[in-house]
């Protein structure tokens, strides 16, 4: 018997160590960089505020976990497709990602039914299952529904979770991105400050 019980203890262990190596999903954020992110908060930009908290929080992810990164807003005032898958999802470095955050200047438009509608579109391209993480200090600005992206995609069968983080939202704007998040089995949040915005960060990736 006690032969028996060492072999069952030995396989759970096994299954155990398996299961510890299995590498997490991988993570696609969509980062604002839209103008509106030189908007002031605390004495600092939302830029420099979400920089620096995406940062940080990117530095504590696992180094077995895939970072992808898609940008819009950042490179023309008006236009609409300016968005810019920076970082693939099958990236490892959290330098590569580091260093994309840091150089983005925030310039135009909130594309974020077109912002999301890429993501969902690379994943199932590669037919991958992911998280994706957007974060926004505001709502669309591009005549999108990104709820409606975001429920057409999961009436396709297509499996992500969404989660979004509202930088700094006014209240009575939020509904379109609960919407989306909830269609996307994941979460909405609030940050209006820093600290809030690295905590909840730090609650979607894990």
């Amino acid at each position: 018997k006690m032969k028996h019980l060492i072999y069952i203890i030995s396989i759970l262990c096994f299954l155990d160590n398996i299961k510890a190596q299995k590498p997490p999903s991988p993570i696609l954020f969509i980062y604002d960089a839209s103008g509106s992110m030189w908007g002031q908060m605390e004495g600092k930009t939302k830029k420099e505020i979400a920089s620096d908290v995406l940062i940080r929080t990117v530095d504590n992810l696992s180094d077995n976990q895939k970072i992808g990164l898609i940008a819009y807003g950042h490179r023309s005032k008006a236009d609409c497709d300016d968005i810019e898958y920076m970082v693939n999802l099958t990236n490892l470095s959290k330098a590569n990602v580091k260093k994309v955050v840091k150089k983005l200047t925030p310039t135009g438009k909130t594309p974020l039914a077109r912002s999301a509608a890429l993501a969902i579109h690379s994943l199932k391209e590669s037919k991958t299952k992911a998280t994706i993480i957007l974060i926004t200090d505001g709502i669309e600005s591009c005549d999108g529904d990104i709820c409606k992206v975001i429920t057409d995609a999961k009436a396709n069968g297509i499996d992500f979770r969404l989660h979004i983080v509202g930088f700094g939202i006014i209240d009575g704007e939020k509904e379109q991105l609960k919407c989306a998040a909830q269609a996307g089995n994941g979460n909405y949040y609030d940050a209006v400050n820093a600290g809030d915005l690295g905590d909840v960060l730090t609650e979607a990736t894990t």
